[in-house]
């Protein structure tokens, strides 16, 4: 007996999550020769999503053998405030740079935050939005729209090169 064609759509209408994301990179490298990066979310349900940032990413990155890159810890940063939701419409989009890092929440000692120190060379990249964060670390209020589920982005290839050399001024100065 052969499956029914209208059920096998539906399942696979019913497994498709109502968020997407869009992986790209902007075209500019920064001063570490690593190409600046850009994620678009995009509601394709049909009710509004509730999204948050700060630690609901993360970077998987591969190298030019397929070998998984693992990310050292973030930067240590200050927490307390809470963070406000981003509520897409249905069919809106959200765009947002992003990075090779996300901080480590001060005072906590769960691994939240993760940093890549990429060497030159070709590397694939996929951005991973997860919600509710394995790690459980959030800092917003509860919300009703608020998105429940996992969402991978396609693959992008990646380019890094060698870091622009920094004067002394710039060393001394962050600049």
């Amino acid at each position: 007996m052969q499956p029914c064609p209208i059920h096998a759509t539906l399942r696979r209408m019913s497994t498709t999550p109502p968020l997407r994301i869009e992986l790209s990179t902007t075209g500019s490298v920064n001063a570490d020769g690593q190409p600046e990066l850009k994620a678009t979310f995009i509601n394709d349900g049909a009710t509004p999503l509730a999204l948050t940032f700060w630690w609901n990413r993360t970077l998987e990155v591969r190298d030019a053998t397929g070998a998984l890159v693992t990310p050292g810890p973030g930067p240590v940063a200050p927490c307390g405030a809470a963070e406000d939701w981003t509520v897409l419409p249905p069919g809106g989009r959200h765009e947002r740079p992003d990075g090779f890092a996300c901080t480590q929440p001060a005072g906590e000692s769960e691994r939240v935050g993760w940093a890549y120190t990429l060497s030159p060379g070709t590397y694939r990249a996929r951005f991973v939005y997860q919600a509710p964060p394995p790690h459980g670390f959030v800092q917003a209020e509860p919300h009703p729209q608020a998105f429940v589920g996992t969402v991978r982005s396609d693959e992008i290839v990646l380019t890094v090169t060698q870091p622009t050399p920094r004067s002394w001024w710039r060393r001394l100065f962050g600049r």
